[in-house]
């Protein structure tokens, strides 16, 4: 690994430790895009709202029912980060060399590449906390990772770990779109002088939320088909990604796709603002900023 790929890591990893904070909002996204809005052949209960979410799982499981694959999330959000960020500013680097400094077609390839070889990598992570979200059991958090893990290698073998593969890597593009919205917004927002030091903060949080409206029915597919699909049955729920699009449009329309997007845009706009800021300044601070890369 390059001093450089060395110093983007430890810049995103102190910048996702800062934002770990959100979590609850991340629990009750994932359980709201989970129902159906029928009665019957449902993981976790109906939530009319963020506030009814949080009565509902404070009743049910307490505490530490807002603290879900806490500590697996923070795993799987630190290794994609750290490998995302590296591959994309390696990648970049290596682009401005071809396409000049700054160059759109240099951010767009960078940002594919790093994408596609983070979700490949990171996708057993993202299965397993998708399932640890939705168990709605009073298990600590060892006691619920063993028997998530145990369910899916039963129910799947080893390439349950890599079920939802094919939707994770379309919504890998919320990466792209994410990051070439956000080199946009901050080149924008440097030719203003005031508030300079709030830019990335700024261009983070606007960035997350255009990728979360553009790519948000595809993640409640992904959490669909994800889930444990023998709820009370030896029949699965859903067969397949087509399955799945084709009920929600038939039993809960359009909206139906966008179940949760509340709490996705409260926990993704301020996380990803917060946590492009201390990105950037954890850069300056290991000497790899955007001033230290211009040729």
């Amino acid at each position: 690994m390059k001093q450089n790929d060395l110093r983007f890591a430890i810049a995103s990893q102190g910048a996702t430790i800062c934002v770990q904070f959100l979590h609850p909002l991340d629990i009750i996204k994932t359980r709201m895009q989970s129902h159906d809005g029928q009665t019957q052949k449902n993981l976790v209960p109906k939530y009319g709202s963020i506030s009814n979410a949080i009565k509902q799982i404070y009743k049910e499981e307490g505490l530490k029912g807002f603290t879900k694959g806490i500590f697996w999330s923070l795993c799987a959000n630190s290794i994609a980060r750290v490998l995302f960020f590296v591959f994309y500013e390696s990648k970049k680097e290596e682009c401005n060399s071809y396409f000049g400094h700054g160059s759109k077609k240099g951010i767009l390839i960078a940002s594919i590449y790093a994408s596609l070889l983070a979700q490949i990598m990171t996708q057993p992570l993202w299965v397993t906390l998708t399932r640890l979200q939705l168990n709605v059991g009073k298990m600590n958090g060892f006691e619920n990772v063993r028997f998530t893990v145990q369910q899916i290698y039963n129910q799947h073998g080893v390439l349950g770990f890599y079920r939802g593969l094919k939707m994770a890597l379309l919504t890998s593009c919320h990466g792209m779109i994410q990051i070439n919205c956000y080199e946009w917004c901050l080149s924008l927002l440097t030719q203003f002088e005031q508030h300079k030091d709030f830019n990335s903060f700024i261009a983070g949080g606007f960035s997350k939320g255009f990728a979360i409206f553009c790519t948000y029915p595809m993640t409640t597919i992904k959490t669909r088909i994800i889930q444990n699909q023998y709820i009370g049955t030896d029949n699965p729920k859903y067969k397949n990604n087509f399955d799945i699009a084709n009920k929600i449009l038939e039993h809960e329309g359009l909206r139906g796709f966008y179940k949760g997007i509340s709490a996705s845009v409260l926990k993704g706009m301020p996380s990803k603002a917060i946590y492009f800021f201390f990105y950037e300044h954890f850069k300056d601070m290991l000497n790899v900023g955007r001033t230290k890369n211009i040729n």
